[in-house]
């Protein structure tokens, strides 16, 4: 793989990650349930460093044990408490819940 496309594959969600903090950061003060949408951040976060974690293990260790999907389900249930909270602090009005 290509040294662009790994870029690009972890380049897109560490941007997302800090554009959101960013703006949760901007509207702090004025802003209700912080916790859970610094929390929600946090665990999309964790979800795209655990992917890329993963891609370069595959990338320079070797492939992954075959019919071995722990680290899948792992990634998953992270990326699954990821959507979660995030539609958690989301109300249908169009806006955040604040």
């Amino acid at each position: 793989m290509s040294s662009a496309v790994c870029w690009m594959l972890f380049g897109t969600p560490l941007a997302a990650a800090v554009l959101s903090c960013a703006g949760l950061f901007r509207d702090w003060r004025s802003t209700t349930g912080r916790v859970g949408q610094l929390f929600a951040v946090a665990l999309a976060t964790i979800a795209a460093l655990y992917w890329c974690g993963s891609l370069v293990y595959v990338e320079v260790v070797g492939p992954m044990p075959p019919l071995d999907y722990g680290v899948e389900e792992f990634g998953l249930l992270l990326s699954l408490l990821a959507v979660i909270a995030g539609s958690s602090c989301f109300v249908p009005d169009g806006g955040f819940r604040g």
